[in-house]
C-alpha cells in the first residue's frame, strides 16, 4: 500500500494545471490572475528531492503558461515562494535558529505571504506576468 513519495509531490503540478484549464473554461474572455504558490526554499540543502522537483516544474509549468494565456485569454500568472512561515509546522526553536541565516532576522508570518498574493490577484499588478516573487526575508 501507499502512493510513493513522488507521487504526492506530482499534485502540486496537476493541480497548477487543472486550475489554469477551469480557469480558461469558465472565463475565457474575461482576464483574471492566477498566483501559484511555491517554495522559495528549494534552492537549500536538505529538502527531500521530490518536493523540490514538484516545486520546480510547477514554477516551469506557470512560466510556460505566462507566456501564452496573457495574449490568448488575457489571465495573468504569477508565482510567489515563500520563505519558512511560522505555522504550526515550524518549531519555535527551528524559527530561532533560522534567525542567524535570514537577513530579515526572522521568519515570514503567514500574512505576509498572504499580502504578497493578494497585491498580484489586484488590478494594481496589471502588467506583473511570469514573476516569481521570493518572500524569504533576503535568504
Amino acid at each position: 500500500g501507499g502512493r510513493a513519495a513522488d507521487d504526492d509531490d506530482d499534485d502540486d503540478v496537476d493541480d497548477g494545471e487543472r486550475v489554469a484549464k477551469k480557469r480558461r473554461k469558465a472565463a475565457p474572455a474575461a482576464g483574471g490572475s492566477i498566483v501559484n504558490v511555491s517554495s522559495g526554499l528549494m534552492k537549500f540543502e536538505g529538502h527531500p528531492l521530490f518536493y523540490a522537483m514538484s516545486k520546480s516544474a510547477l514554477d516551469t509549468m506557470a512560466l510556460g503558461l505566462s507566456k501564452s494565456l496573457p495574449a490568448s485569454d488575457g489571465i495573468r500568472i504569477n508565482t510567489v515562494a515563500p520563505g519558512t512561515t511560522a505555522t504550526d509546522l515550524v518549531s519555535p526553536e527551528r524559527a530561532e535558529a533560522l534567525k542567524s541565516v535570514v537577513p530579515m532576522g526572522r521568519v515570514a508570518r503567514p500574512e505576509e505571504v498572504a499580502e504578497c498574493i493578494a497585491f498580484l490577484l489586484e488590478d494594481g499588478s496589471g502588467y506583473c506576468c511570469g514573476a516569481t516573487i521570493s518572500v524569504t526575508g533576503g535568504r
